[in-house]
């Protein structure tokens, strides 16, 4: 009886570094998934940065388009009233 005792409490123990060993790789699987997360989100952030600063030039270059075609409309709308 003594014997399947031991048993037991080796098997346990057995069970028990198995479990730990177990989470261990797991922490370690979810660590790496979050530096990968937080690299991921550093290169969106960048990547918005850089969408944001396109955006605003675009903005400007179709206002300087715009304040362009107006200009060349009141010439022309200018010469036929000259004619």
């Amino acid at each position: 009886m003594a014997d399947t005792t031991n048993k037991k409490k080796h098997s346990n123990k057995l069970n028990n570094k198995q479990a730990v060993i177990l989470l261990g790789q797991q922490i370690e699987q979810l660590l790496t998934e979050v530096t990968q997360l937080r690299i991921e989100k550093q290169q969106l952030h960048q990547q918005n940065e850089a969408l944001l600063h396109e955006r605003s030039t675009l903005i400007k270059k179709n206002e300087l388009a715009r304040n362009r075609v107006e200009t060349m409309i009141h010439r022309l709308q200018a010469l036929e009233s000259e004619v």
